[in-house]
């Protein structure tokens, strides 16, 4: 690949890039809402719902990582740079966690039984996707009205993992 074609691929992808950040994080937000509602049960155990989230979230960052450098390596040679910035601009996934593993945890030191731990885990799971539909509400630059539709959608989609939840396992 000449310098110029080169150049135009890597500015194309650091775009991409920010935009995946907020993405991650969407994304990250769901599959721990997802996780926590599977498992949340009278009889759960929050230790190993939150070391599942780890290990679950975990898994699919590397997953989402190693399918953005094979498709950036599908456009010539990759370097040390990109493969960092692409772990980097992922990491968002990683932190939607965080959270809700605190949460979970709270059950072990005795603050909440294992059943708040679990609701807990599950209201930030919502809390998040709202705030990041906000997120990325705002970057499309139209205002309040359409972020809020947006961080709305995202509520409704962790909404319907809890429903079912509540319908599968009650």
């Amino acid at each position: 690949m000449d310098p110029e074609s080169r150049h135009a691929v890597v500015d194309d992808t650091a775009l991409e890039r920010a935009h995946a950040d907020r993405a991650s994080a969407v994304y990250g937000s769901l599959l721990v809402t997802a996780l926590v509602a599977a498992q949340a049960r009278s009889d759960a155990v929050p230790e190993f719902i939150a070391a599942t989230l780890v290990i679950g979230v975990g898994v699919f960052w590397l997953t989402e990582v190693w399918t953005e450098l094979i498709a950036i390596r599908t456009r010539g040679p990759i370097t040390r740079g990109e493969v960092a910035a692409v772990a980097r601009a992922e990491l968002p996934m990683l932190s939607a966690a965080v959270l809700p593993t605190i949460l979970l945890l709270t059950a072990t030191f005795g603050f909440t039984t294992p059943d708040q731990a679990a609701n807990l885990a599950l209201a930030a799971g919502i809390v998040q996707l709202f705030a990041w539909g906000l997120v990325v509400g705002l970057a499309m630059r139209r205002g309040w009205l359409p972020a809020l539709v947006v961080a709305l959608v995202d509520v409704a989609l962790g909404m319907v993992i809890v429903t079912l939840k509540v319908a599968v396992l009650h």
